[in-house]
């Protein structure tokens, strides 16, 4: 193993370290809640990011949300089903969802793609809204079940308190982003970058552009469904103004804003829209105007994220360096 490589993994397991150690060292329940929102909105930013690699930006991921924690809660609720169980199967669900619409949407480009996403996720609310008898609607559904583990005759293990969702939290979305990772990193993200950069010089290629399109855009959603699912869990509350486009912006904010170019650019940017929100939290009704300020400032001036400001630097000092070197000789 070179000393590079090696040098990765001890970084890496110092962070998982760090990680597992937050929970001691941070006091008070407001910021180990920011914590956990940062974790579960990771989840369904790097989804979205996935989505992105193929060249579309899905305006229904907040729908998809929804449709996890709507699932969920209603497979945990009315079916009796353990949150084990209802966690993948309201990814599946999503996961489903996505594959049938794929293979509709996916053909258009374009800002026709973006109508008929954000319309998917109107007409999506609204007919949550219009069965409110079901969904509850505005006024949501409450005491939606905590996850819990039980060994029978033994304990049965609750998760209550922030701390005991920290982990699950954590576990799930350091999977989640394993994996992403993994796709994103081999066959399948080398493809999806082919796709969006020239889909029909991949397609002249003999590369399936629809089906890679779709394999994309489902995989994506079972995440964004899984994440949904854990925020139904976690908040134990849900209503259809959670999904609107307010959170739609603020996913793509993070992967804008964060860099979407760069695998680890939508957790930068998750981070960023967390604390910002904190800190403006007194000023709610401004938090839209910050964010779109914060937004055209990024894209105007730094186009490839908050992610890339370490290579500009590096770039900057680069030319700044032998321009040193050249005066200093020029003063000997």
């Amino acid at each position: 193993m070179s000393k590079s490589k090696l040098s990765q993994w001890v970084w890496l397991f110092v962070l998982f370290v760090v990680l597992l150690l937050i929970p001691i060292g941070v006091s008070g329940f407001g910021i180990l809640n920011i914590i956990n929102m940062i974790y579960l909105m990771i989840i369904a930013a790097m989804a979205l990011n996935l989505i992105m690699r193929t060249g579309h930006v899905n305006f229904a991921h907040a729908a998809f949300l929804a449709i996890g924690a709507y699932s969920s809660t209603f497979l945990s609720m009315k079916v009796g089903l353990p949150f084990w169980l209802c966690l993948p199967l309201a990814g599946l669900t999503g996961a489903l969802i996505a594959w049938g619409l794929g293979w509709i949407i996916l053909r258009i480009k374009g800002p026709y793609f973006f109508l008929v996403t954000v319309a998917f996720s109107e007409v999506f609310i609204r007919l949550l809204d219009w069965f409110s008898s079901v969904t509850g609607g505005h006024q949501g559904i409450e005491q939606i079940p905590k996850p819990s583990i039980t060994i029978p005759n033994l304990f049965t293990f609750r998760f209550k308190s922030e701390v005991s969702f920290y982990y699950l939290l954590l576990v799930v979305m350091l999977a989640s982003v394993i994996i992403m990772y993994r796709l994103q990193h081999g066959h399948w993200g080398l493809t999806w970058r082919a796709v969006r950069e020239a889909d029909m010089v991949a397609e002249s290629a003999g590369v399936n552009v629809l089906r890679y399109k779709v394999i994309a855009f489902t995989t994506g959603c079972f995440f964004t469904a899984l994440s949904g699912s854990l925020y139904a869990h976690y908040v134990s509350f849900i209503n259809t103004d959670t999904f609107g486009l307010l959170m739609m912006f603020g996913l793509l904010f993070a992967v804008v804003v964060g860099g979407r170019d760069y695998f680890y650019g939508p957790i930068i940017g998750i981070v960023l829209l967390r604390s910002l929100s904190a800190a403006v939290a007194h000023m709610a009704e401004y938090q839209p105007m910050v964010y779109g300020t914060i937004l055209i400032l990024v894209i105007l001036f730094f186009p490839a994220g908050v992610a890339s400001l370490p290579s500009k630097f590096e770039a900057m000092w680069r030319r700044v360096l032998p321009i040193r070197r050249v005066s200093e000789t020029a003063r000997g």
